[in-house]
């Protein structure tokens, strides 16, 4: 079933009005062609802006296995989880394998009409745009990366938890004067959606993240219940961070920051998300790319790989 557009934000009804305006003003309850259409456009948006950051940091071949990463990774995770019923420290598993088949899997590859999928499609383009303006230097870039990551905020107001990411990579990076300019260009954005809020249209309200470690752990251990190895994804998680910013630190730091602020934020409220139900799933759908970029990464470890790409120089066209 189709989300109502406009109880969500200004971002749905923006994108979706041209098919709505062809069906008479509204959205019909079923629409295969446009679900076909989001998998073939944005399915090939994702596997191209994650070539493209990771071309960025690491080279081509790192691009090609982050590419390669990105398509697998549906199958990694169904490997990943217990199939039938299981008990663990008195949780109750029926079928955890079956719940990430039939619900995570369908949102993260665009079969549903919830606003994660193209979340995650808007993150990954400002991503990508915001790694070429380290490389350049180019305000256009820059820009772009900010109209669009202002754009994926009107989508969902919760994927404002990935500002802090392309604000902390320009500090490292000490594009001083660019900062502003970033946050000038969200402007607009933001002026929408709290005029959208402001006039009571919307019924999904965003109002920050308040973090507990008590829940966090409480959800480690549902996740460690669920899958094989909850000590392998975080050496993932920490190897992958350090390969990736020794790397490339400004560009590192973009994709550590993104890992976080959804995977980690997100996981510290048992109130907005849970791994036992899979509810939490529907909530870090826009972090996945850069879990794949740090799983991609821990060859960057080998002695040699690793070393710290040359940057280029400012105003050199990509």
């Amino acid at each position: 079933l189709w989300v109502t557009a406009a109880d969500a934000s200004y971002g749905l009804p923006v994108l979706l009005w041209p098919v709505a305006l062809a069906f008479g003003g509204s959205l019909p309850a079923g629409l295969p062609a446009l679900v076909v259409a989001q998998v073939a456009i944005g399915g090939a948006l994702l596997v191209l802006g994650t070539y493209g950051i990771a071309a960025r940091i690491g080279g081509r071949l790192f691009g090609y296995v982050a590419a390669l990463g990105w398509v697998l990774s549906p199958l990694l995770s169904l490997a990943y989880f217990y199939a039938g019923k299981r008990e663990f420290l008195g949780l109750q598993y029926e079928d955890y394998r079956g719940l990430v088949h039939d619900t995570v899997l369908p949102n993260a590859l665009g079969l549903t009409s919830f606003a994660g999928f193209l979340s995650l499609v808007a993150l990954v383009i400002a991503a990508w745009l915001l790694v070429r303006c380290l490389d350049t230097g180019n305000w256009n870039d820059l820009l772009l990366s900010a109209l669009v990551t202002g754009f994926a905020v009107g989508i969902d107001p919760a994927n404002a938890l990935f500002l802090p990411a392309p604000l902390l990579a320009l500090a490292v990076a000490r594009r001083w004067r660019q900062i502003p300019g970033f946050a000038a260009a969200l402007l607009p954005a933001l002026t929408t959606l709290a005029l959208w809020r402001w006039t009571g249209r919307s019924d999904v309200a965003f109002d920050g993240i308040s973090f507990s470690w008590s829940e966090f752990e409480a959800n480690l251990v549902a996740f460690r219940g669920a899958g094989r190895s909850l000590l392998f994804v975080v050496w993932i998680v920490v190897a992958g961070i350090f390969a990736i910013v020794r790397k490339a630190p400004a560009k590192g730091v973009l994709v550590a920051v993104w890992f976080a602020a959804f995977f980690v934020l997100n996981s510290g409220s048992l109130q907005r998300g849970r791994v036992i139900d899979g509810s939490l799933w529907q909530l870090v759908e826009p972090g996945y790319p850069a879990f794949v970029l740090l799983v991609a990464a821990l060859p960057l470890l080998v002695p040699g790989l690793g070393r710290r790409r040359a940057e280029a120089r400012p105003g050199r066209q990509p």
